[in-house]
């Protein structure tokens, strides 16, 4: 019975320094975006608490330089080799969505509106940060950052695609099996495939969950691979040719971003159906 030849595997051809490279910079990127406000912020006011509200509403304006990264990803690595794409209004959204997020929180840190004078005797008073514009400033930080995360997690996990180096051949002894076990960078990208070829996947989060592994077994079984439940290199090898044949059949563009979208669309009309 043949082995397994690893040097057949149909990788994608990308060099893994290059992908490396573009990881390391969207952090280093996000980083300097971040640092940027901060020191923008601790500027433009003079007491501590003025100045935490001035980095936090302006916090959002950062994540412009994160989607301004994934923007350059996106159209530079629509053609790279692999199923996983960063769609390119993604990113176009998400500034948007920062950009307003950004402008509120100027909006709200207005003294005017971000304090709030409380009497403690007759005469006698002070000013205090209102919870409402407070909480305000602080949640559209904090729902900026959230998306800013989403954004750096999909970059990654599309750049992470594209690695080229196939697993070293393993030496086989005779009572061994003949497929390989992939690793957990690709997990992401089979949960994806899966998804996108009608498998009940959830969550997609990179990692081997049980949806995952009733989803890959029913995938080898209905293939004629050995049922295993996990990820292997004959797994991945026929799960990205169906998902060529698919592609060719119906045409789709698969859009990691979009699949988010609709996923979570589908959540929220289910809560409302439940409601």
């Amino acid at each position: 019975m043949n082995r397994l030849d690893t040097t057949q595997i149909e990788f994608p051809k990308t060099s893994a320094r290059t992908v490396s490279t573009l990881t390391s910079l969207t952090y280093v990127v996000s980083a300097l975006g971040v640092g940027g406000i901060v020191a923008v912020g601790a500027t433009s006011a003079y007491n501590p608490v003025d100045q935490t509200f001035a980095i936090l509403a302006r916090l959002p304006f950062a994540m412009l330089s994160v989607d301004a990264w994934t923007l350059m990803l996106a159209y530079l690595r629509r053609q790279a080799p692999t199923p996983l794409r960063i769609p390119i209004k993604t990113p176009l959204i998400l500034a948007v969505l920062h950009l307003l997020a950004g402008t509120s929180g100027l909006h709200l840190i207005v003294f005017d509106r971000l304090y709030e004078l409380r009497w403690i005797d007759d005469g006698i008073g002070h000013y205090e940060v209102g919870w409402l514009p407070g909480g305000g400033v602080v949640l559209l930080a904090l729902v900026s950052l959230l998306l800013a995360v989403f954004e750096i997690r999909l970059s990654r996990w599309v750049l992470i695609s594209e690695i080229t180096s196939p697993p070293e051949a393993p030496v086989f002894k005779p009572d061994e099996p003949e497929d390989i076990e992939l690793g957990t960078e690709h997990i992401y990208e089979a949960q994806v495939l899966l998804n996108n070829l009608g498998y009940d996947v959830t969550p997609i989060s990179g990692e081997l969950n049980l949806s995952t592994s009733e989803a890959i077994r029913e995938f080898q079984k209905s293939t004629g691979l050995e049922v295993t439940g996990t990820l292997t290199a004959k797994t991945m090898i026929d799960l990205r040719n169906r998902w060529r044949e698919h592609e060719a059949e119906s045409s789709p563009v698969m859009a990691v971003g979009e699949h988010a979208v609709k996923r979570t669309g589908s959540r929220i009309a289910r809560l409302f159906r439940r409601s």
